[in-house]
């Protein structure tokens, strides 16, 4: 997948004149101690680990075009759980295109293969609020991919338009999770009323599915049921509005929302006397998506943000179309010198769209806290630490680990920072 990045990138700067790319490599290494390896209500499983992983990281820029390509392959050795080990991967671009002076075009691609969502999320924070846990035994995998194409359009000095298309993929690695598509579209317009206000609107539409996971088994009284999830659609048409302000020299606000039509499209399992059988029913409702942001610079190192959203979840991974609520809390310390600091919290809610044709409904809480901190010891040694605790409230149903997940994530290690390398001039 990164190699594929890699030739896209290269093909969209003109040969002729390729400006200026380097190549950053940094290795690190460290030890990192997981209070509930296996994500379990009851009969938690501690242990200590060793985590290898090297950062490898593609930037350039020529006139036209800007492009930047991640790739991070993690190793994790438990001492005790080694059915746990394996590597994770982690893979981004960017590119960013200015077609004239009054149009720009940008791609950006986000690629995961983890043993289990959350796995990196204490190092990497993407905002979706879509970190999921689930009760195996380490060896089961979960693939995503997130593509985005955004172009934006100057109409004037104060009038702009941007258009956009977006795919995820979640693909899980087990029979009781089921894999997801979404694809969508939006266009939104943006007007400046002044220096300090801009007022806009749009429209939107989302398509998302999920297969069918279901297996039909028989019980203790040898009658027929239902494992698993029944197949779904989901169909999401919006509009919204928007209004974004400055409201001092280190305060912005954002503000955006409107209302939503969603229509799901759910099989429905019956057992049947004799024979099991399966029909459809469309489930119709209104709701309203929204999303506000306050962001506030307190000093030149120090910037703070509190968000609220409420919008589509893309990817549940169980089976159905959810409504994600999520506040979240984000501070940022750089204060100029060897050290950085930051903290997140976090709280998501994830309801299902319907509960029809479920074998289970989706009602999930998720409360996170997480703290990181770095020490640049010299030009190229800096030593790390994070640590990150995580509450799962699962409405759901986990069979014999029903109830609340509590996990603690520690780790503490060092990174190696090496010299660029200059790819071309």
């Amino acid at each position: 997948m990164f190699v594929v990045l890699l030739c896209l990138l290269a093909a969209a700067v003109p040969a002729a004149a390729r400006g200026e790319a380097e190549l950053r490599v940094s290795l690190s290494a460290g030890g990192e101690y997981d209070s509930n390896v296996f994500r379990r209500a009851d009969n938690e499983k501690e242990d200590l680990g060793a985590r290898v992983s090297t950062d490898l990281e593609v930037r350039g820029e020529e006139p036209q075009v800007r492009y930047r390509a991640t790739y991070r392959p993690s190793y994790v050795k438990y001492i005790e759980r080694n059915t746990t080990d394996d590597v994770d991967h982690l893979a981004n671009a960017n590119v960013t295109a200015r077609l004239s002076n009054r149009m720009e075009l940008t791609f950006v691609n986000n690629f995961q293969s983890f043993r289990r969502l959350g796995r990196e999320d204490i190092a990497v924070d993407d905002g979706s609020g879509d970190t999921i846990f689930r009760d195996d035994d380490g060896g089961r995998r979960t693939t995503r991919n997130r593509a985005r194409a955004t172009l934006t359009r100057a109409f004037g000095s104060r009038w702009t338009g941007t258009s956009e298309v977006f795919h995820d993929v979640f693909i899980p690695d087990d029979n009781n999770s089921a894999t997801s598509h979404t694809l969508g579209t939006l266009a939104n317009t943006i007007y400046g009323l002044d220096a300090n206000t801009q007022v806009g609107g749009g429209v939107g539409f989302t398509y998302q599915d999920f297969q069918d996971t279901t297996r039909l088994r028989l019980n203790n009284n040898n009658q027929p049921v239902l494992r698993g999830q029944t197949a779904s659609e989901t169909f999401v048409y919006r509009v919204f509005g928007t209004v974004s302000r400055r409201c001092g020299p280190n305060t912005f606000l954002l503000l955006s929302g409107g209302p939503v039509l969603l229509q799901t499209d759910q099989d429905s399992f019956n057992p049947g006397f004799l024979l099991p059988s399966v029909s459809s029913r469309t489930d119709r409702s209104v709701d309203f998506f929204a999303n506000a942001r306050l962001t506030q610079r307190w000093s030149q190192a120090l910037q703070s943000s509190l968000s609220y959203s409420r919008d589509q979840s893309d990817a549940s991974g169980v089976g159905g179309s959810t409504i994600r609520d999520q506040v979240s809390f984000r501070t940022t310390w750089d204060p100029l010198t060897a050290w950085n600091f930051g903290l997140r919290a976090d709280w998501v809610q994830r309801k299902a769209t319907t509960g029809e044709g479920t074998s289970r409904d989706i009602d999930q809480q998720r409360w996170t806290v997480a703290v990181r901190s770095s020490y640049r010891w010299s030009r190229r040694i800096q030593f790390n630490g994070r640590a990150r605790w995580d509450r799962d409230d699962n409405d759901q149903g986990r069979g014999a680990d029903s109830g609340a997940v509590t996990s603690y994530l520690v780790f503490l290690g060092v990174e190696v920072l090496l010299d660029p390398v200059k790819l071309w001039n």
